[in-house]
């Protein structure tokens, strides 16, 4: 029998074990911890007894009593998840505690989800449509006994996780099939989602069923991204319906990203001139276009200052008002009279109005 640190309290709290099992959970007070050598809770700074949270005491520790009262408290938290608000459930802070402590708390997750289904599964047989969506949507994946009518009802009703899980299970080899539930799947969490900032896994799985024949994405950030022609078409549908990173997929798909070696610029600047232009939305590497600008003109001062030569010659240069610097080799030819340039120091405008 002995006191141990509470999981996650920062020695606030404590639990009493025997035997590796939890009998009862204390909570010190005030501004004390929970002192190891002591067994009891202390104050935590002089001039009193100076007690020390140790997190780690290797003398102290019951692993498995800590186990233990971190799936109680999952467990206790997990009452409050009711099967009729299955669609809004998510894992509680409790259960991800247990995880953290010794990795129990998704399984007690899945084992009330499971208990949850058997519910819903009696309230569809009884008729309730919310139910049979919910068996659908939530539970065929821990039960074998879904049809899949009602996955593909879900899934049109655009749940994405039955669209996905359609398309795995219900296509029997189908490629077509598997590759227009996965782009449903992709459109749902785009729908579902408050913006149209952040792509999910669901898109790029849908990508890799309908384009087999191109190397796949292997992460959402997308950096390594190479032209393929199935996927520049597959990415286009998305980025007209929604504006966001998928025109930045599309551009990488159709272009090549600036960091790849199968990079366009020239095709991957007019597609970003377009879809800023019309969409409303910069690529996220659209510098890579300014930088090329800066790049090609920069070969084009000598052509520029001849072209300045020739209109000097031919408007008789020598008899202007105002023909300051004017044929000076020694001078910036954006410094001429009347010759204005942009940052990239390319002429933007001739003004010899005032000759």
């Amino acid at each position: 029998t002995g006191l141990i640190q509470k999981p996650n309290t920062g020695c606030t709290e404590h639990i009493q074990c025997s035997e590796g099992c939890m009998v009862q959970a204390f909570a010190c007070p005030g501004e004390m911890i929970f002192d190891f050598k002591l067994q009891t809770c202390n104050w935590v700074s002089p001039p009193l007894y100076g007690a020390v949270c140790d997190l780690n005491n290797p003398v102290e520790a019951d692993d498995d009593c800590q186990c233990e009262y971190a799936g109680t408290e999952c467990e206790k938290s997990l009452q409050f998840l009711k099967p009729e608000s299955v669609s809004t459930w998510q894992i509680p802070a409790e259960c991800q505690n247990a995880n953290d402590v010794c990795s129990s708390g998704n399984t007690l997750f899945q084992t009330h989800t499971a208990e949850a289904c058997k519910d819903i599964k009696a309230a569809c047989e009884d008729g309730n449509p919310q139910s049979c969506y919910d068996k659908a949507t939530h539970c065929c994946e821990l039960n074998d006994d879904c049809d899949c009518e009602e996955i593909e009802d879900a899934c049109n009703r655009g749940n994405s996780k039955s669209c996905s899980f359609f398309a795995n299970e219900c296509c029997d080899g189908d490629a077509e099939c598997k590759c227009e539930h996965m782009k449903e799947s992709c459109t749902a969490s785009l729908q579902s989602s408050l913006s149209n900032e952040e792509l999910s896994q669901d898109c790029l799985d849908a990508e890799e069923a309908c384009c087999d024949d191109c190397r796949p994405i292997n992460d959402l950030e997308g950096q390594k991204m190479a032209s393929c022609e199935c996927s520049c078409t597959f990415w286009d549908h998305f980025c007209m319906i929604y504006p966001g990173p998928a025109c930045d997929y599309y551009a990488g798909r159709c272009c090549g990203l600036p960091v790849d070696d199968t990079h366009n610029e020239k095709c991957y600047c007019e597609a970003n001139e377009y879809i800023h232009q019309n969409l409303g939305y910069t690529l996220s590497h659209a510098e890579s276009c300014e930088n090329g600008e800066v790049a090609e003109f920069a070969t084009d001062l000598e052509e520029e200052r001849g072209l300045l030569h020739d209109i000097y010659s031919r408007l008789g240069g020598a008899n202007w008002l105002n023909n300051r610097g004017w044929l000076d080799n020694e001078t910036d030819h954006c410094e001429w009279e009347g010759v204005t340039c942009n940052s990239a120091q390319v002429i933007s405008e001739i003004d010899l109005s005032s000759n």
